[in-house]
């Protein structure tokens, strides 16, 4: 489970899979500037906050291993 004020970087080539059972309730933005990170949570978010998501650089993306993995904080 990925909790706190921080957030989640994901720098070099290759992948990042976040995966677990438990909703991730960290606060920090999620960057992915390099490579892939996948999301592939067994129930719950594996990111709580959409409005933070940056994808930048050639080659990057955020794969979603199911429906429902980001969740919204909005309102």
């Amino acid at each position: 489970r990925l909790s706190g004020n921080g957030g989640v970087t994901k720098t070099g080539g290759g992948g990042l899979i976040i995966a677990g059972a438990n909703n991730n309730t960290y606060l920090g933005a999620t960057v992915i500037s390099n490579g892939a990170l996948i999301l592939s949570n067994s129930s719950g978010n594996a990111i709580h906050n959409s409005s933070g998501i940056t994808v930048t650089g050639a080659g990057s993306s955020l794969v979603l291993g199911r429906s429902n993995m980001i969740g919204d904080s909005i309102g």
